[in-house]
C-alpha cells in the first residue's frame, strides 16, 4: 500500500507539470496569434480637410468674375470650370488618400478631436491642386 500512495503522489506531479506546461503553451500562443493580429490589422489612419474652406474660396474667385449683364458663353465657362474644379478637388482627395495611407474626413463632418489626434491637411489638398492645374 506505502508504495501505492508513492506512485500516485508522483502521478500528480507530473500532471500537475504536464497541466503548467500546456497552459503555459496555450498563453503562449495566444500572445502569438494577438501579436500576429496587431501586425496585420494596423489602426485605421484619418486626416482630415476643411472642404468648406476649399469650396468658399472657389466661390468667392467666381463671384469676382461673375457679373449680371455677361453674356451667356462667360457663363458657361464659369459653369465649366466650376466642374473642373469639382473633378480636380475629388482627384486632390484621392491622391491625399493614398499619399497619408489614410481615410480622408470632411472637417465638418467631426463633432469632437480635442486632442487634435486627426491631422489636418487641408493645406496639402490645396498643394496637389495647385500642383495638378
Amino acid at each position: 500500500m506505502a508504495t501505492e500512495k508513492t506512485e500516485n503522489s508522483n502521478g500528480g506531479n507530473s500532471q500537475i507539470a504536464i497541466l503548467a506546461l500546456v497552459w503555459l503553451m496555450s498563453v503562449l500562443c495566444a500572445i502569438s496569434v494577438g501579436w500576429a493580429w496587431v501586425k496585420t490589422h494596423p489602426q485605421q489612419m484619418y486626416a482630415k480637410v476643411d472642404i468648406q474652406s476649399i469650396m468658399d474660396e472657389h466661390v468667392k474667385n467666381m463671384g469676382n468674375m461673375i457679373r449680371p449683364d455677361m453674356p451667356k458663353s462667360d457663363q458657361e465657362k464659369i459653369l465649366a470650370t466650376t466642374e473642373a474644379f469639382g473633378k480636380r478637388l475629388d482627384r486632390a482627395m484621392a491622391e491625399l488618400s493614398i499619399e497619408c495611407g489614410c481615410a480622408v474626413l470632411n472637417a465638418a463632418a467631426i463633432i469632437r478631436d480635442e486632442q487634435g489626434g486627426i491631422p489636418d491637411l487641408t493645406l496639402r489638398v490645396r498643394q496637389i491642386m495647385l500642383a495638378k492645374g
